[in-house]
């Protein structure tokens, strides 16, 4: 081949037409520039996505990066993107369908807020990106820093990510189907005690208790000298039968293209059907994609895109649910691992929940539909201006049914009935966006001078019904009663029209570039949001930055080395107004009372009530300050590139949520009060290792170290937040403290647990002995021999609150990707790893499973195996010389305790590194699929989550439920436990 410069309509670029250009040296004709070596052509420009336009890599000046390839072997967008670019975290918070996705450009600012970045979708902003389907994404783009964010002003302070989809290129038609079948498996287990193990433990918690207690425990599990028939009873794995289906998924997709003289279209379809390890939980997805482009003359064109999709979720969650009998994992683990025809009238004694009935028992099913449509019209009257329109729609309609059947923590608040409800959610958002470009120096040759101005209106709508009828008869089913809810007994409607939630935008943008050499871009973006006061409403966020390609120096131009370098700097606000759109006036709400009437001498009147949210008619934007240094180098012809940025970012004017003391008459009140500082480094790697004709190699690897502290709580040295996962048994188990870090875990210090010697006995009476701690306060119980201790911080002899200190942290030092490709004349390997060193996590399961509080008669975690026990050889109560001897070699305290606590032992390090991705795949020759009227043809196998190496004790250290606020990380309670996928694919391009 002899080819030095090839103007291509390749595939991103055709695809990205719709956007506007902001380079006029782009403007007359899209052009990628590749350099022959041998065998090999390298790209060493490449275009990429920006704020309402598109740009040449090579003069961008913010901290941008890409990914162009989303593989189809992924079944979600999410996935694809983990440890794939440096410092977008992508954390699942648990495994399955219903698991919630926690992404976070920079580590986020905010404390109790949203962290979360913009979503844009060929130009229309969405709130996620979970239901778009892998096999329609081209490219994404993630936009760090204010350079790149300040466009999007508002709402851009957690970062961008756009995305763009597939289009048609090329003349004709151009089909492609993919096809993929799979199937998940349960990785990890939580061990827990055998039937033996279990009932010996029974019987001396019954014991500790009374004789009374005792003698009930006896008359169902038989004496002591009996529990030894409990040996050879095989146990009953609830975990196993909760969650030990193989889970089935299928992904099934067809794109056709296209496109013939002026006109393109693209129309797609998604399939998925994924069937989860948790017995009766499944979901089905379809998503319907469509565009047209058509060029009426060189002066007008018009882009229409639209899409549809249809979700259905069959089954409740794991962790989401706030009472015992619903947390499935939670009964699984503590239900008696004895069969139950073993044991004569179980129930009578113990007060644990079946697991597979309360599962049965408890029925949801939610079925979600989505909307998109938008309509783009461009308007080229002169080479150097143009003018686009956009028009668009995006929709949401969501049904929630609930049927709590017999034994559900629901029903059993209500004589154990059965009970239904529906909730209907509906969201609309119309969009519509005007911006002009100008290229006033577009002839000069080394002088280029790009202007954006526009303008944006956004209107979000938003409103719930919510119905609900109890006392059904027991023996209807979960569809019956859903659709006969007058056979219940109705209960006073939920229902509101939320305030709109409107942005008006003003835009700008200029860029100038001299011999593209040197490059200055400043933005300016002022937004009125209706979530504030009037006075309080206008934000405004402008940014400057500037590169410096040094490869254009003369003194590296002709480098047979440096093939490229580039220093960028940029400095500039964003802002972040996610807060509900009512929190600056006055609320009143239904109260939750059965008839919602107030009854006062003997008239019963209607009446409202104040929502939990004090109003704060100051309230205003939360502006995020962001500097960013970067340097980009490529070497021999990029086959080496590097890219490495260095950020600080402030926020100021924190909106955080404040509780406020029961006398005001609110639960909280958010405020303006605060500032945070983010800052970190950020290095990428791209070795094209091997580039022969027939053997391929590349390396991509990526590392992000992240540092957050809190400068201010708006007066306040710190503060205490709670995860709630215990109730009102653990509170303020995280602190904010200025200074500090978010995240911070706030406990007792584990100090081992109290011997013999720690007291004095007398007629069956332990007392401390004195100048011992007490821990009796807190742990609302009388301290014994192998009762837990804790640290006594101020040294006053009582543990109480003062004695708390940090115990953790949930932020990771550094976080990272590793990408191997190999490609072996038609074979392909792949294999992607991601990591999280640092960071601790809070193992509430395990302090739930290794205390005997709440439940009587639950199973219990191995860890308890070699507790400190009070029972001697026979079964009785041990003396005190005996207990000293029997216990030894005890490695933990008795985990006989009337109330949970968090201290440090539940804290655990999180880090690890797990292989989230292997691909084999096999492309049949051309001269084969050339016969058969075919492009391209590829199978391939693949494993996700294959391996996970950590030193974690729980299921999976990459775990966050439970979590109140943004500033309570990191809780690992009864989560969704995370499979092994194993699929099978098959790619055909026609």
């Amino acid at each position: 081949m002899n080819i030095a410069l090839i103007s291509v309509a390749m595939s991103f670029c055709v695809d990205a037409s719709a956007q506007n250009i902001e380079d006029d040296s782009l403007k007359a004709s899209v052009e990628a520039e590749f350099i022959l070596d041998s065998t090999q052509l390298y790209v060493i420009d490449e275009l990429v996505v920006v704020g309402y336009g598109v740009s040449r890599k090579s003069v961008l000046t913010g901290a941008n990066s890409s990914l162009s390839a989303v593989q189809s072997e992924n079944s979600n967008v999410e996935s694809a993107l983990q440890g794939r670019i440096a410092g977008l975290n992508v954390w699942m918070s648990e495994g399955g369908e219903m698991g919630e996705v926690e992404v976070t450009v920079r580590g986020g600012t905010s404390i109790t807020g949203n962290n979360a970045p913009l979503y844009i979708v060929d130009g229309f902003p969405v709130d996620n990106i979970s239901n778009l389907p892998v096999s329609d994404i081209l490219r994404i783009e993630v936009m760090k820093d204010a350079a790149a964010c300040a466009i999007y002003g508002a709402r851009a302070a957690g970062g961008v990510i756009i995305v763009t989809t597939k289009k048609a290129r090329g003349d004709g038609l151009e089909t492609s189907y993919k096809s993929q079948y799979g199937f998940s498996t349960f990785k990890n287990k939580l061990k827990v005690l055998s039937p033996y193990n279990y009932a010996k433990f029974c019987y001396e918690t019954a014991a500790m208790k009374s004789e009374e207690t005792l003698e009930s425990f006896i008359s169902v599990y038989g004496s002591y000298d009996e529990l030894a028939k409990y040996q050879s009873v095989e146990q009953n794995d609830w975990v196993d039968q909760l969650f030990g289906e193989n889970g089935f998924f299928m992904n099934q997709s067809l794109l056709m293209k296209y496109k013939k003289d002026k006109t393109a279209y693209k129309i797609s379809y998604d399939y998925n059907d994924n069937n989860g390890i948790l017995v009766g939980q499944n979901s089905r997805r379809h998503n319907f994609g469509m565009n047209v482009n058509h060029e009426v003359s060189e002066y007008l064109s018009f882009d229409l895109n639209t899409s549809y999709y249809n979700k259905i979720q069959n089954g409740a969650g794991v962790s989401t649910e706030g009472s015992n009998t619903d947390a499935r994992l939670r009964n699984a683990l503590l239900y008696s691992p004895l069969n139950i025809e073993d044991v004569e009238d179980f129930e009578s004694v113990s007060s644990t929940y079946n697991p597979i009935a309360v599962n049965n028992a408890d029925y949801r099913k939610q079925t979600q539909n989505g909307v998109r449509g938008d309509l783009g019209v461009t308007i080229t009257p002169v080479s150097f201006f143009d003018f686009k329109s956009q028009i668009g729609v995006n929709g949401m309609f969501r049904e929630t049914d609930r049927c709590y059947g017999v034994g559900t923590s629901q029903a059993l608040k209500n004589g154990n009935a059965p009970m239904a409800s529906i909730l209907n959610l509906r969201q609309s958002t119309f969009r519509n966006s005007n911006t002009a470009n100008f290229y006033p120096l577009k002839k000069l040759k080394r002088h280029s001078l790009s202007l954006l101005v526009g303008e944006e209106f956004i209107k979000k709508k938003e409103s719930y019904n919510q119905s609900e009828s109890r006392y059904f008869p027991e023996y209807l089913n979960a569809e019956q009663c859903l659709a006969n809810m007058s056979l219940g007994t109705p209960q006073p409607s939920n229902s509101a029209v939320l305030p709109n939630d409107v942005i008006m935008s003003y835009f700008g943008r200029a860029k100038y570039s001299y011999d593209d050499k040197y490059i200055f871009s400043a933005t300016y973006r002022a937004d009125r949001s209706s979530k504030f006061a009037s006075g309080r409403q206008w934000g405004h966020f402008p940014s400057v930055s500037a590169a410096w390609r040094i490869s254009e120096e003369n003194f590296l131009k002709y480098s047979q080395v440096i093939s490229d370098a580039k220093l960028r700097y940029s400095i500039g606000a964003t802002g972040n107004n996610r807060v509900s759109s009512n929190l600056f006036q006055q609320i009143y709400t239904s109260p939750s009372d059965a008839d919602g009437v107030l009854e006062i001498d003997g008239e019963y009147l209607s009446y409202l009530k104040t929502g939990e949210y004090k109003p704060n008619p100051d309230l205003t934007w939360e502006t995020t300050v962001s500097r960013n240094i970067g340097l980009d180098l490529g070497f021999l012809r990029n086959r080496f590139q590097l890219t490495l940025d260095v950020y600080r970012n402030t926020t100021e004017d924190l909106l955080l949520q404040t509780k406020l003391p029961y006398s005001s008459g609110y639960t909280y009140m958010m405020q303006n009060v605060g500032s945070t500082e983010n800052k970190g480094v950020e290095l990428s790697l791209s070795v094209g290792v091997v580039n022969r004709k027939n053997f391929k190699f590349d390396v991509d690897f990526n590392i992000a170290f992240t540092d957050t502290k809190i400068n201010s709580l708006g007066g306040a040295d710190k503060m205490e937040m709670s995860s709630g996962w215990a109730g009102s048994e653990i509170t303020g188990d995280y602190i904010l403290e200025v200074g500090e870090s978010v995240g911070r875990m706030y406990g007792y210090e584990t100090d081992g647990w109290y011997t013999v010697d720690d007291f004095e006995y007398e007629d069956g009476t332990y007392t401390l002995k004195e100048g011992m701690v007490s821990d009796a306060t807190l742990l609302a119980g009388n301290i014994r021999p192998g009762s837990l201790r804790l640290k006594d911080q101020n040294g006053d002899g009582t543990i109480d609150e003062s004695d708390k200190v940090v115990i953790g942290n949930a932020l990771p030092k550094h976080t990272g990707g590793l990408q191997l490709k190999f490609q072996l004349w038609n074979f392909d390997l792949a294999a992607y790893f991601y990591w999280k060193y640092g960071g601790d996590v809070y193992n509430a399961n395990k302090i739930e499973n290794t205390t005997t509080n709440k439940y009587s008669y639950r199973n219990m975690s191995t860890d308890v195996e070699g507790c400190w026990t009070y029972l001697n050889s026979e079964g009785g109560i041990a003396s005190p010389e005996e207990m000293a001897q029997i216990n030894a070699n005890a490695t933990m305290w008795s985990p006989i305790m009337t109330r949970y606590v968090f201290h440090s032992w539940a804290v655990e390090d999180g880090s690890f590194l797990r292989l989230q991705q292997l691909t084999l795949g096999y492309t049949l020759p051309s001269k084969w699929t050339d016969k058969i009227k075919l492009s391209k043809v590829r199978v391939y196998a693949s494993a996700n989550n294959l391996f996970c190496w950590t030193k974690y004790s729980g299921f999976d250290p990459e775990v966050s439920v439970r979590r109140a606020t943004s500033a309570t990380p990191s809780v690992d309670y009864s989560a969704y436990p995370r499979s092994t996928a194993f699929a099978f694919g098959l790619d055909v391009d026609f």
